[in-house]
């Protein structure tokens, strides 16, 4: 097994990794993205920083073309600029209704190739990984898995907060003690939008 990005180690939280590689997984105060030899060699030939591997939700990863992500979400519902960049939503999950349930906003640097990716709403049959967490699981599984935030900001939602750890290039929102959205990025590239911080 390869690791990769390990800072401030101290003892791992005490967590049940037996999801999938590759994931982050909190060592001390910093994280390491746990991968196997073939995301390690994926890494190196893709000239990707040593982490980037651990920055996908689902089958979507910060570095993914453009073309093979629409293979998987088909054709965006629709593009929002937002400072000063374009930012994509592709419908995920309709849930029960006609309406949305579960959407993903994508941001593509000028290669087309996804530097942001967030996936947010309603849990869904077959949900979507990030590190082992879900769209849904509660802010405790949160905690098991990545620990406390290093940095607690409010969002734009009404009781709803976010959870990042930076300078790790990824956030967790909870809604009514839920994840209700996951988020990762290329910092060089697509920096969080902070919001009120706590």
């Amino acid at each position: 097994m390869v690791a990769g990005i390990l800072a401030l180690a101290g003892s791992a939280l005490a967590a049940d990794y037996a999801d999938p590689l590759p994931r982050y997984e909190r060592a001390g105060n910093g994280f390491a993205c746990h991968m196997d030899k073939a995301d390690g060699d994926k890494t190196g030939s893709m000239h990707w920083q040593s982490d980037q591997v651990c920055m996908r939700v689902g089958p979507l990863y910060v570095g993914m073309p453009r073309t093979d992500l629409e293979k998987i979400l088909g054709a965006p519902a629709t593009m929002v600029v937002q400072d000063g960049r374009e930012n994509f939503a592709y419908s995920v999950n309709r849930g029960d209704s006609e309406f949305v349930a579960t959407y993903a906003i994508v941001v593509y640097g000028n290669d087309a190739t996804a530097t942001s990716i967030q996936l947010t709403g309603k849990a869904f049959p077959s949900p979507w990984f990030f590190s082992g967490l879900a769209l849904g699981d509660s802010e405790d599984a949160l905690r098991e898995r990545l620990g406390a935030p290093l940095q607690l900001d409010k969002s734009d939602e009404a009781g709803t907060l976010v959870w990042t750890y930076r300078p790790w290039t990824f956030s967790v929102e909870v809604h009514d003690k839920q994840i209700s959205s996951i988020r990762v990025w290329i910092e060089d590239i697509e920096a969080p939008h902070p919001k009120n911080r706590i």
